[in-house]
């Protein structure tokens, strides 16, 4: 009687998943949109405090310009991605689009 399992074209080998390579996101590109993003997120963080100085009386550094260096950094970020799309792996696209979003929502504040 002939049996099933241990044929000459069976392996363990053969019936593993397979497993590909995941790409690493590149280290530059990681640190070109984080420094972007740290440069609007300080920006803003004056802007606050510019606002809460003036606010209270004191000189402050001046909002608008706070505000035009977040959004400089923010419309950088923004043709980053429109010139990237669908040549980034899917870390550097999500870290694109949530410093994006982020970005986004704390200008709309």
């Amino acid at each position: 009687q002939e049996s099933t399992q241990g044929g000459p074209f069976e392996s363990s080998v053969a019936t593993a998943p397979r497993r590909y390579p995941v790409p690493m996101p590149n280290q530059d590109f990681v640190g070109l949109v984080n420094s972007l993003q740290a440069t609007a997120e300080a920006a803003l963080g004056e802007l606050n405090a510019s606002s809460a100085l003036v606010r209270q009386g004191g000189l402050g550094e001046s909002p608008e310009r706070a505000r035009q260096t977040a959004t400089r950094s923010l419309r950088l970020l923004t043709m980053l991605a429109e010139k990237t799309r669908g040549n980034l792996d899917m870390t550097e696209a999500d870290l694109l689009s949530e410093a994006v979003t982020r970005l986004r929502e704390q200008l709309a504040n």
